[in-house]
């Protein structure tokens, strides 16, 4: 469940103590072959150098550290402006989006985010280019130019960010939370900005506020660098030095919170929210002191993994078995320089919301039970032990995730901990967690329920959102303060599930580099031990297919709560696999049923002999078929209420493929599905499966056949087809044609789908190399330039070999209708635009590269065999082969195919919303009815690529 007010959620149950490898300080786990340097320049800059021979990609990520906080009362929100103009020009390169162009054009990403203690900066690209991208980079710190004629577009666009998420809930209840909590502190404060926070006093006055934040806060001493790259260590502290050394140092002495988030008087607090979802949440937040010097010790994991536990006995499983819980967390939430906030989330049944006070009542019972028999050290040693193995074992993140954790993590760890701090738990002590728990009453408690029938009185300054308080009792508090421990209630036994063999499997000298498939196994089994990684951890990839688990929406709908009942029942049972780093996932498509299991190998067969049997013969139990019925009811219906563009986004492959529904064909079915549908649909559907199968990672072949004997023994039947699932793609006839979707949001929103007729992959490497040149030019035209919406954007999207191309707008101020000739004109220029050779293959290469990008860990590797082989690629190429045709275009070919596919009647689909405009766009082919299109379409069949 997700925690509402979690600013940096911390990672629970992590730990470690162990033997390190050491790199000028930074431990580093022991899978790790980077090389890492702590260096920190004369202005005070802060830099850590990574440097991987092997990188795919270069990244790099500046963290400020001032974000929200700072912002002058009379302008809330200006960090987050000043965040936004830095993209816009410097002195060195003074065209606004230049940065952006050429980060696009080498095969890069760039973005930034503005938190309440921190602003960060970051961007990966192609490895040669990383001087060159560091040039512009670096100047954003040391002469941006914040041009005057950019100030009034740009605060459109904050604003613009602002209303797209006006309907969010986690922005509302932050509405709300800013509003009750004590007004002195800085939290309270608006953090986005809109044209009331920023433009109230005009663009110049916006302008020198500006300056003055930039000026006073953006200083070397309070930022923090990291750069990754191919080069050496030198190398990479060369490049730094010669680009940072002028970052002005400022001098800037932060100063520690002293205002309370809750002063006295306002605990305990009870706020009611209205949500614009169907949401039954109850959170219980306390208030703690600043446990940052702590970290080593982590007394936050301890006590909420203790409180969060979901296994046999926990206080999840007795709200489960009451019928008054659907899921619990408990973590650290909201942390700052001063405190921390500990939260418990809990997602209500609506018989959950009818007993409410006794329900809060045996949250306070298990507090109390952990207070008075929980603080052992043997469970200390526990998480201990299972933080040293993830932190050995970790799996190494893509780079420019990398450099922001590590931006990042230099303001809140020692250098040595840099990577490691956030799996420490090295330093048992049981005072420091038994004061704690001690602050965790209900007089200190701030509760805050939301849920649609509650009763309000007010409503919040910038989202509008309803909410009112209760007046808590003295009597009411008095039984929370002294309850009774529920005797269900059992703390947690010893995992079970921790890895005690953590060896590597010996490979033979000639073991492939890619997945074979196994002579004699009783199942379709494809087996690869991996030579790359080298971690004692796998993956399981098991596909039952048949066309009958999705052959209507009714039947889709009985598919997906049978596997829902199945992942609930498994709960208790699997959830201290999860903790000790062992997952696994069920779901249902249009294929059939997919089960992964991932982690440590040694368990995995002990753990899929128990998910089988429960897929084959699950517990029928009525109450858990209503409770997970009337829970995938409520999802769904609060997919109607996203943001627009989600919308629109989600409706595209309902639209175009067989085997998917629409929103509405869903939330129909379910509705209508019992529990005896659901029965027999699993009786009569078994006998078609068709089991495929991956083993990935520390297996060996011996091993891959016993997991196809066991998959074999549980699940394969006498009828099964050796005929795979077909998969039909819808071809859009000529023209254009328009779904039409109504949404209360006020901004509209518009998709274009463009659709290359039949199966191509020339077509997909086309329209791939045009949605890599035209992403960064839609976005600086419709959004730097027009303001017409904060989400402005485009990307491919391929259905196997069926190439397509999207653009999306979400806007504040123009209806659908204008959006649509904003996107005409826009294509219409762009598809004739003359283009050198030399930029074609600087954007053709970049794409390539791109495309042939090594999987930076066991999981991104195990996924993609996986997904060529659902596709049918079974040489495992089909990177390769896109790449290769990528290469085989040139420019001429490549813009004559657009225009002709543009020119000649295009195949488009259009989506929209109407917004506050109430207009959808004007095109004539207006689809009434998705299934009735799809009865009478033409579909293309897509065939197994067999190499």
């Amino acid at each position: 469940m997700k925690h509402w007010l979690a600013i940096g959620f911390a990672t629970l149950f992590t730990a470690c103590a162990w033997l390190p490898i050491e790199q000028t300080g930074i431990v580093v786990p022991d899978t790790d072959e980077r090389l890492y340097r702590h260096i920190e320049l004369e202005n005070g800059l802060s830099v850590v150098l990574v440097s991987d021979a092997d990188a795919d990609k270069a990244a790099a990520s500046l963290d400020v550290r001032v974000g929200s906080r700072q912002d002058p009362a009379e302008w809330e929100g200006l960090a987050h402006f000043l965040e936004h103009m830095l993209f816009l020009g410097t002195e060195a390169y003074p065209e606004p989006g230049e940065y952006q162009a050429f980060i696009a054009a080498n095969g890069g990403s760039h973005n930034a985010y503005t938190a309440f203690e921190h602003t960060n900066y970051f961007f990966d690209i192609e490895p040669a280019q990383l001087a060159a991208a560091l040039d512009r980079f670096s100047a954003f710190f040391k002469s941006p130019l914040f041009n005057p004629e950019y100030v009034s577009r740009e605060v459109n666009a904050v604003h613009s960010e602002y209303r797209a998420r006006i309907n969010n809930d986690r922005r509302r209840v932050m509405d709300v939370f800013k509003e009750v909590v004590n007004p002195e502190h800085p939290f309270a404060s608006f953090s986005v900005g809109s044209l009331d926070t920023l433009l109230d006093s005009g663009e110049e006055a916006l302008r020198q506020a500006l300056l003055d934040f930039y000026a006073q806060w953006y200083s070397a001493d309070i930022m923090s660098l990291t750069v990754l790259g191919r080069e050496s260590l030198d190398e990479l502290e060369a490049m730094v030095r010669q680009r940072f050394a002028e970052v002005p140092d400022r001098d800037v002495k932060l100063q520690a919170i002293s205002e309370p988030l809750f002063s006295e008087q306002q605990l305990p607090m009870w706020v009611n929210i209205k949500p614009e979802q169907e949401l039954r949440e109850l959170s219980i937040s306390f208030p703690l002191p600043d446990l940052s010097e702590h970290y080593r010790t982590s007394p936050l994991n301890y006590i909420g993994n203790l409180i969060g536990h979901e296994g046999e006995g926990s206080l999840l499983s007795l709200l489960k078995a009451l019928g008054w819980a659907e899921s619990l967390s408990a973590g650290g939430g909201l942390r700052y320089d001063g405190g921390t906030l500990f939260s418990i989330d809990i997602e209500l049944t609506e018989a959950g919301l009818k007993n409410i006070d006794e329900l809060v009542a045996l949250v306070f019972d298990t507090i109390d039970h952990i207070e008075a028999g929980g603080i052992e050290r043997w469970r200390y040693q526990e998480q201990t032990r299972v933080g040293q193995q993830q932190f050995r074992f970790r799996s190494p993140r893509r780079p420019v995730e990398e450099v922001t954790m590590l931006a990042n993590a230099q303001h809140d760890y020692a250098i040595e901990d840099l990577i490691r701090g956030p799996y420490l738990m090295v330093d048992f002590d049981r005072d420091l967690i038994a004061s704690l728990l001690a602050q965790m009453t209900p007089d200190r408690a701030m509760f805050y329920l939301l849920e649609p029938g509650v009763q309000t009185d007010r409503r919040s300054a910038f989202y509008d959102t309803p909410y009112g308080f209760r007046q808590l009792s003295e009597a009411t508090l008095n039984a929370w303060l002294k309850p009774d421990v529920d005797q269900a209630i059992r703390l947690p036994a010893e995992n079970p599930f921790i890895a005690s063999d953590l060896k590597l499997k010996k490979r033979a000298s000639n073991a492939p580099s890619q997945p074979s498939r196994l002579a004699a196994a009783d199942v379709e089994t494809w087996w690869l031990q991996d030579a790359r990684f080298d971690l004692p951890k796998s993956s399981i990839y098991l596909l039952l297919q048949s066309p009958e688990l999705a052959a209507s929406p009714d039947a889709a709908a009985k598919s997906a709560l049978w596997v829902r009942m199945v992942v609930d029942q498994l709960n208790e049972y699997a959830y201290p696999a999860t903790l000790a780093g062992l997952h696994f996932g069920l779901s249902s498509g249009w294929r059939g049923i997919e089960l992964q299991i991932s982690g440590f190998d040694q368990r995995q067969g002990r753990l899929l002999q128990t998910i089988l049997p429960a897929l084959m013969n699950p517990q029928w139990d009525p109450a858990r078929f209503e409770r997970l019925k009337a829970e995938s009811l409520r999802d769904l219906l609060n997919q109607k209420k996203r943001e627009p563009f989600r919308r629109l986004q989600a409706e595209i492959p309902a639209v175009l493929q067989d085997r998917r529904y629409t929103l509405d064909q869903r939330i129909e079915s379910m509705r209508s599905v019992s529990l005896k549908g659901v029965q027999q649909h699993v009786l009569s559907s078994r006998d078609g499966w068709q089991p495929r199968l991956l083993v990935h990672g520390n297996f060996r072949a011996a091993e891959a056949r016993e997991i196809a004997s066991l998959v074999a023994d549980s699940v394969l039947p006498k009828s099964a087809s050796d005929q795979p699932v077909s998969r039909r793609v819808l071809s859009l006839p000529e023209g254009d044609r328009l779904l039409p979707l109504e949404d209360p949001h006020t901004d509209s929103a518009l998709y274009l789908y463009w659709q290359a007729p039949g199966l191509s992959k020339r077509d997909r490497a086309i329209f791939g190399l045009a949605a890599q040149i035209l992403r960064a030019e839609f976005y600086s035209s419709l959004r730097t330039e027009k303001q017409l919406g904060y989400i402005v954007s485009a990307w491919p999207q391929p259905i196997a070999d069926v190439a397509g191309l999207v653009l999306a707008v979400q806007s504040p101020v123009a209806d659908a209708e204008s959006l649509r000739q904003e996107f005409l004109a826009f294509m219409d220029a762009w598809v004739v635009q003359s283009r050198s050779p030399a930029f074609f293959e600087r954007n053709q290469q970049a794409l390539i590269a791109r495309l042939l990008e090594e999987p930076s860990n066991l999981w991104d590797a195990g996924d993609r065999l996986w997904r060529d082989l659902l596709q049918g690629y079974e040489g495992f190429d089909s990177r390769q082969q896109l790449a290769d045709e990528l290469a085989a275009l040139d420019v001429e070919s490549w813009q004559q195919r657009l225009q002709t596919l543009w020119q000649q009647p295009r195949r488009a689909l259009w989506l929209a919303t109407p917004g506050q405009w109430q207009r959808f766009p004007d095109i004539d082919q207006v689809i009434e009815s998705v299934p009735d299109l799809k009865r009478d379409a033409e579909w293309i069949s897509i065939e197994k690529h067999v190499n």
